[in-house]
């Protein structure tokens, strides 16, 4: 019973660090969305020079997500962080994007994390 309850407490844990990730995002789209606002900035006439977001902001959300998420957050959430992360770049890196609405990152991860067996040691590891 305790093994039991210890896994569905891992796999909260995987969960909440994809779902951090998620916040993230939305954060980051809502404070966009209210400097593009603020600048009367209209999506169809941006030229490259006269983009309104402000990158010191977002970075800081940014290094703020990586801080908790990521250097001080246990291990199994930790690890959902990065498989969701992992998912993005890889999914944007293909020419596209995930429908947020229907994202889920930990399943789309699991069969090479199943097949693998991987752990956060063993991520550890693979980034040396």
């Amino acid at each position: 019973m305790a093994e039991s309850s210890a896994n569905v407490s891992q796999a909260r844990a995987l969960r909440a660090g994809a779902s951090a990730l998620k916040r993230l995002i939305r954060q980051i789209g809502e404070v966009t969305s209210k400097q593009y606002e603020e600048s009367g900035w209209v999506g169809d006439d941006y030229d490259g020079d006269d983009d309104p977001r402000d990158y010191v902001v977002l970075a800081g959300l940014v290094e703020g997500s990586l801080l908790r998420n990521f250097v001080s957050a246990g291990p199994k959430h930790r690890e959902g962080f990065l498989r969701a992360l992992t998912d993005l770049i890889s999914t944007n890196a293909d020419g596209s994007l995930p429908i947020f609405d229907v994202w889920d990152p930990i399943r789309n991860t699991e069969p090479a994390f199943k097949a693998t067996q991987a752990t956060s040691h063993t991520i550890q590891r693979a980034a040396t």
